[in-house]
């Protein structure tokens, strides 16, 4: 789990209440996150653990909406998960992208849902 250091970002984290289920080692909170670019986000990605199966971003705009627009694979995509992030990516939205290969190397994936806050 990478999660920005800002409060908003940690109260997010606090509210999935994940805790139990994630391994300590592997969650970091960290300054790096808040306001990075899509550069930061990615090299971050390219970071994790092989044995790493599952990972959630938690950061901000315009940076991590960026980065889904562009790791996402329109032609392999869902096409409603797609519409709904074609114009806007609010606060708050989540994005579930699949990808194939190790994590050092992930370049695009397929945008698999999204859920925008109500």
């Amino acid at each position: 789990m990478l999660c920005s250091s800002a409060v908003r970002a940690r109260q997010t984290f606090e509210l999935l209440e994940l805790g139990d289920q994630l391994n300590p080692d592997r969650v970091e909170i960290a300054d790096r996150f808040y306001n990075a670019g899509g550069d930061t986000l990615i090299n971050a990605v390219h970071e994790l653990p092989e044995d790493c199966q599952v990972a959630l971003l938690i950061g901000h705009a315009p940076g991590a909406p960026g980065l889904i627009h562009e790791l996402t694979d329109p032609g392999t995509s869902n096409q409603e998960a797609l519409s709904a992030i074609e114009s806007r990516f609010p606060a708050a939205a989540l994005a579930q992208l699949e990808f194939e290969g190790d994590w050092s190397q992930v370049d695009s994936g397929s945008l698999v849902a999204v859920r925008l806050p109500r």
